[in-house]
């Protein structure tokens, strides 16, 4: 966990909901979050507290195991591997639980993300960028929200690739993740290396836009977290 890793570091503010819990760090000039899921207990509850043996517990007596750590990139990148997400406003989901939003920018391009945390439903992040000109370095029209795999989790994809849904397998359980987009003509979940270790990669691939009229647009994509 070389790159800009975040484990065990304090973060700068936890949202919780939904048996998920994410902590959001502040990197240089930018939010990196880690993802955790309670496991061993009821999932569901949206609090936290510490346990008697100091372990950090859900409100229903199970442990947050880490998922994910975001990948981040440099002021220097305009397109780093994951969105760059520099200003933060936390505010209650209707639906109990907690939602993050997120604004930042590289290049030309202009990032937002949600964070979505209810009590009820899956952990959802929604990510649109609003793309100046091309994506230059990847004619294709590629962008990507990548992260570090924790220790001991895994990455099963559904079947072969282009493949939008799978499931990340830790000790004692496992989470279903899957990826959309409206905006898109191809999305995929892969299976990476970053910095020596096991990764993910959201990837969404925008249509080919060669007209100059087709730029600047906005691309929308979505992916969820779901207790198996």
């Amino acid at each position: 966990m070389e790159r800009g890793a975040i484990w065990p570091a304090p973060p700068a503010r936890t949202l919780l909901g939904g048996g998920f819990r994410v902590d959001l760090c502040r990197l240089a000039d930018r939010y990196a979050h880690v993802i955790l899921v309670v496991a061993g207990g009821e999932v569901g509850a949206a609090g936290g507290e510490l346990g008697a043996a100091g372990g950090e517990l859900g409100a229903a007596g199970g442990e947050y195991v880490p998922l994910l750590q975001s990948v981040e990139g440099t002021a220097k990148e305009e397109w780093p591997p994951s969105p760059p997400l520099q200003e933060l406003l936390v505010q209650p989901h209707a639906l109990g639980g907690e939602t993050a939003l997120l604004v930042g920018m590289a290049g030309g391009s202009h990032w937002s993300a949600g964070i979505e945390l209810p009590n009820a439903g899956p952990l959802a992040v929604d990510v649109a960028c609003r793309v100046s000109k091309k994506p230059g370095p990847m004619a294709s029209g590629l962008l990507t929200a990548d992260y570090l795999l924790a220790p001991d989790v895994r990455l099963e994809l559904d079947g072969p690739p282009p493949c939008p849904t799978g499931s990340l397998v830790f000790p004692g359980g496992s989470v279903r993740v899957e990826l959309e987009s409206a905006d898109a003509r191809e999305v995929a979940i892969t299976a990476a290396s970053r910095d020596g270790g096991p990764a993910l990669s959201f990837i969404v691939r925008a249509s080919p836009g060669n007209c100059p009229g087709d730029w600047p647009r906005t691309i929308r994509w979505r992916y969820t977290f779901r207790p198996a």
